[in-house]
């Protein structure tokens, strides 16, 4: 065992390459965001980044079509050498669909032919050994390859029970919760993309007040309440512009006041 001091130790951070879920609407610009990132490569499941100037499985000549093809694309990804510094999942959506396509070809029971024949959730606890096999690799990825990972994903809006008041709907993730649960836990930023939208008084008319869109920003939050899921491990402002540098800047302030130097590139 290595001997080490304990006298006159200070606190420090270790920096590692961010862990990152980005939900929101579709068409907002999550692709968009990721493509910014370092020497990023797509896992495209949503097929719906041909107008994006990026490297993916679709540029390389590879074809996804179940779960099976996506950890094969992963394990190239480990196996290889290469200048990628980014892995994108675009997106977590599209991979569930391709998790129950495969938990419905491998199940024994010859009354289920679609996933909606599973009974009592079952279905979905049958699920979560892959999203734990997938998450497996992501994490060889991130350890050994030491590549920066972003999860795209869509949302869905969820009614929470408030046991002490009203229940409320919350921006959620878009899939199985328990799943949405093991990723976001092993994530260093869940951010919720939105559009901010300021409004103007127009006129009035019929005693109503009509209002109109002033102009809109396109931001995401970091940090959850009631509203939507967030959260983050970089101590960030609440809300930034979805915009990668300017995310990337903050995070390297975290760790600046530690007196930490990132190796990480912008991707500038």
């Amino acid at each position: 065992m290595t001997q080490i001091d304990l006298k006159n130790v200070k606190p420090k951070v270790i920096y590692v390459p961010p862990k990152i879920i980005l939900y929101g609407r579709n068409g907002i610009g999550k692709s968009t965001f990721a493509l910014k990132a370092p020497s990023p490569i797509f896992l495209d499941l949503d097929e719906n980044i041909y107008e994006l100037p990026c490297i993916s499985n679709k540029t390389l000549g590879v074809q996804i079509r179940t779960y099976d093809d996506v950890l094969a694309f992963l394990g190239t990804l480990f196996n290889q050498d290469h200048e990628f510094k980014t892995l994108v999942v675009d997106s977590l959506s599209s991979l569930e669909k391709l998790i129950m396509q495969k938990v419905v070809l491998t199940t024994n029971n010859v009354n289920v032919t679609s996933f909606g024949d599973f009974k009592y959730g079952a279905g979905h606890l049958k699920m979560m050994p892959l999203w734990e096999e997938f998450l497996q690799k992501l994490k060889n990825l991130w350890n050994h390859k030491k590549l920066i990972i972003i999860l795209l994903a869509h949302f869905k809006e969820k009614r929470e029970e408030n046991l002490t008041g009203t229940s409320y709907l919350q921006y959620q993730i878009n899939l199985y919760e328990k799943s949405s649960e093991l990723l976001r836990n092993w994530c260093s930023c869940v951010l919720f993309a939105e559009d901010e939208i300021v409004l103007e008084d127009e006129a009035i008319e019929f005693n109503r007040k009509i209002s109109k869109v002033k102009n809109s920003t396109r931001i995401i939050h970091t940090d959850g309440g009631t509203t939507f899921l967030a959260k983050n491990t970089y101590n960030l402002p609440s809300k930034l512009p979805l915009d990668w540098q300017t995310l990337f800047k903050h995070i390297q302030s975290y760790y600046t006041q530690f007196n930490q130097t990132t190796t990480i590139e912008t991707g500038e």
